[in-house]
């Protein structure tokens, strides 16, 4: 095992290859961020605010924050999922893009309730097909 410690800020870099724990930790005793990689995978943590960003041996990412979440590149963006790939916005969820593709553009969606698909007995929409708003 190898640490290296700041005396003043308890700031702290540490190589433990010991069977227990077979990690490498660095933390910011100032602003107490934090980089643990070890046999799990990868945990960034931001100290004040608690946000995390975790990237496991499975190939799975969590991104965890108490505020907002900007995505910006240059070029494309891709997300791709094995399983399913939610967003979840206490307030609006915005996609700004010259065309923006549901189902791969291959179903339909609702942007009114006199759209087709809709019950033929009752004239409403049937459950679960989604409404969205455009303009």
């Amino acid at each position: 095992r190898f640490v290296l410690k700041h005396l003043v800020d308890n700031s702290m870099f540490s190589i433990d290859r010991t069977k227990v724990a077979e990690c490498i930790t660095m933390v910011d005793g100032k602003f107490n961020h934090n980089v643990l990689l070890d046999k799990d995978g990868i945990t960034v943590l931001e100290g004040n605010s608690g946000n995390t960003i975790v990237m496991d041996k499975d190939g799975n990412v969590v991104v965890t924050v108490s505020g907002n979440v900007t995505v910006t590149a240059d070029g494309d963006v891709t997300v791709t999922a094995g399983g399913d790939a939610t967003v979840e916005a206490t307030g609006d969820a915005i996609v700004k893009g010259t065309t923006v593709k549901l189902n791969n553009a291959t179903g339909k969606i609702l942007t009114d309730l006199t759209s087709t698909p809709a019950c033929l007995f009752t004239g409403k929409p049937f459950p679960g097909v989604p409404t969205c708003k455009a303009g």
